[in-house]
Formats: structure tokens, sequence, C-alpha cells
């Protein structure tokens, strides 16, 4: 049996009982291993990979019992003038997934606001099981800061063509039990154009107050009855 016949056996299998609820997996961003919800791009034109995983909640072991052979996730940008992936070469799978040509669609693909990504194992008998933290890493996202400002981001099951996108490794359809993930991107100015900001607000600050001490003495001069300042 090829490869293809087998993942379309996968696709089409009858969705077997699954004793997890909506929201006990859910989708998570996070950079350098640590989850975040709030990421920053330090300057326009820096560049930041985000991972994207499939974590576990509660009580929920299926990820860590049974694994995961098949995914697939959107990630979308609100602002794409603000930061966006620029192209599918700024998308990585987890290499451990290792299925080289997912049948009937493209592993990777970049659009105006979003960037997609499927995965998959060679072998489904051999899918690739939680961390000890639950999570299953998917791929990594690289997003580049193109103007000063901040977008939302969010993950979500890949949804087209009425394909089950996420798969257990036992075969269990889990699209239904996952809940998006949302974060907030910022592109932050330049520390040093921060400094010089400050140097110059604090330089104008200066000015105003001679002027102001320099006005009320000579008005006390031509005053008597003005008391200088």
């Amino acid at each position: 049996m090829t490869r293809s016949a087998i993942w379309l056996g996968v696709l089409l299998i009858w969705i077997l009982p699954c004793n997890t609820s909506r929201g006990d997996l859910l989708f998570e961003f996070g950079v350098g291993d640590v989850i975040m919800s709030d990421i920053e791009i330090p300057v326009p034109g820096a560049t930041v990979p985000i991972q994207v995983y499939l974590s576990q909640t509660g009580t929920t072991t299926i990820l860590s019992d049974e694994g995961l052979a098949f995914a697939g996730v959107r990630v979308t940008f609100d602002d794409p003038t603000i930061a966006a992936v620029l192209s599918d070469t700024n998308i990585q799978e987890n290499p451990a997934f290792d299925l080289d040509s997912p049948p009937f669609f493209p592993e990777k693909e970049v659009t105006g606001t979003t960037a997609e990504l499927i995965v998959g194992v060679d072998d489904i008998f051999s899918p690739v099981f939680a961390d000890s933290n639950g999570r299953v890493l998917l791929g990594e996202f690289t997003f580049t800061g193109l103007s000063l400002g901040s977008t939302n981001i969010r993950a979500e099951i890949l949804d087209a063509g009425g394909l089950d996108y996420i798969i257990s490794g036992t075969g269990v359809e889990l699209d239904g039990l996952i809940t998006p993930a949302s974060a907030t991107l910022t592109v932050t100015p330049e520390p040093g154009s921060v400094a010089l900001s400050l140097v110059a607000l604090g330089g104008a600050a200066v000015v105003g107050v001679y002027r102001s001490r320099r006005k009320r003495r000579k008005t006390s001069t031509e005053d008597p009855s003005v008391v200088a300042g």
C-alpha cells in the first residue's frame, strides 16, 4: 500500500470514541520555547521566530498516550504592514514530522495575511508524542517587523476541503477539541532612538523653564511690584 493510500485511509477513517472535550487541547505560541501572548520585535527589519504548539491541558493525556500523526495549522496576522511571515521559506516544520509530501495539498503556503503549515509522519504507527510539558511542536513561523505598531496574530485549525486536519496516532480526529491561540505582536522603536527622544524632551523642558524664568525676571525689573521667581 502506498503512503498516499495509507493517509487517504486515515483522512476518511470513521471517528473513534474520544474521552476528551473541547478546550482540552489548544494551540499555543512560544518564543525560545517559552509560551508567550505578548511578543516583541525589537526594531523594524528585525525578525522573531515564533513556535506553534499543540498542547494538552488539565487531565487530558491523549498527546502523551497516543501522539500526533497529522496536523494542519493556519497562522493569521491582522496587519501585515506591521509584521508578517513574508514567504514559505520563513516556515520550518518540526523535523520529527517526516512526511515529505502530504497528499492533496502543499505543506507550506503564505498569502497576504496568513501562513499555513501541514505536517505528518511517514509512518502513521510512529506518531510524535508530547514533551514533558504536554506539548507537541508543529513548527516555527518567522515574522519580520515592517513598521512600528502592534498586530494580533492567531493560530487555528487549517480548514480546507472538509478534511480532518488534526489526527492522533490512533486515527482519532481531534479538530473539534482544540481552542485557537492568540497573541499580540509589537514592533518597537530602536532603543537608541528612544534615548534620543528622551534627551530631546528633556532639553526642551530645560529651555522652557529657562525662558519662563527669564521672562519673569524681565517683568520684575520693569515693574517692581512683581516679585521675581
